[in-house]
């Protein structure tokens, strides 16, 4: 038996190297979803031709959904949107950067987001051991800091269980790191 969600909010969450994309859910005959909030994650992945919303074989469309404060990154490029999150199916895309899709339409910015060190946390990353994704942290002075929609996420804390100190796009909720003396002690 299949269970829909109502009111889920998926937040704070950072998702490394996934192979064909980013996102999968919906069906194209079921709509029992709704009030679903997708915010405050990083998406990045060096896999090249991917997909925003993956739509293999069954046909499967994002519904009811409101996107908010993400950061995707198609490091490779090539990415497509796959199926697009339209209005029409109940879906708010708003205040997301979109580095690396084809065709990005009105639904995000292509800004630099200024991470401090990304891609270098590897794959098969255990969970206990986060500080190996402190690379999706931002560096201070990165237009993302203080650049998130204000009463979005009720969250208190990011996704390395430090409180949140200012209403970032990501799942970085601190001031910024100092990414100036990072660079300088790898040299």
């Amino acid at each position: 038996m299949r269970r829909y969600i109502d009111g889920a909010h998926f937040h704070h969450n950072v998702s490394v190297n996934e192979r064909f994309g980013f996102i999968r859910y919906g069906f194209q005959e079921h709509r029992n979803i709704s009030n679903v909030i997708v915010s405050n994650n990083v998406f990045y992945s060096s896999e090249p031709d991917m997909q925003m919303f993956m739509n293999f074989g069954e046909l499967r469309e994002p519904i009811d959904t409101s996107f908010i404060d993400n950061i995707f990154i198609f490091a490779a490029g090539g990415a497509s949107w796959g199926s697009e999150p339209t209005p029409e199916r109940g879906n708010v895309f708003e205040n997301n950067i979109i580095i690396g899709l084809d065709e990005l339409g009105d639904y995000g910015v292509a800004v630099d987001p200024q991470f401090s060190d990304p891609g270098e946390g590897g794959t098969r990353i255990d969970m206990t051991a986060k500080e190996r994704l402190s690379g999706y942290k931002l560096c201070r002075g990165s237009p993302l800091i203080g650049g998130g929609r204000e009463g979005d996420n009720v969250a208190v804390a990011d996704f390395w269980g430090e409180k949140i100190t200012s209403v970032n796009i990501g799942a970085y909720g601190g001031a910024g790191v100092d990414c100036e003396s990072q660079s300088k002690a790898a040299r």
